[in-house]
């Protein structure tokens, strides 16, 4: 899967084009504690974006960014969403 999106001015804080790896994860907030206990740096801290899920950038401790993404559960996978 992939996704495209202008960014004036991004987490990294950049002008220059730049790819940005996102690995999805089930709990945001619990990997991202972990990544910085390992020494990653918080870029963006997780935050909430409409209709995707939680969201966050880091960079390791080598300077590559990676994001993070706990996705917004899938409709047939919600309880509170009855089938027909």
């Amino acid at each position: 899967v992939v996704g495209m999106s202008p960014v004036h001015v991004g987490p990294l804080n950049t002008t220059q084009a730049y790819w940005l790896s996102t690995i999805e994860v089930d709990d945001i907030d619990a990997a991202v504690a972990k990544a910085a206990e390992l020494g990653a740096a918080i870029i963006q801290q997780p935050k909430d974006v409409p209709n995707i899920g939680r969201f966050a950038v880091l960079r390791d401790p080598n300077g590559a960014a990676i994001a993070m993404l706990q996705g917004v559960p899938a409709e047939e996978d919600d309880p509170t969403v009855v089938q027909e």
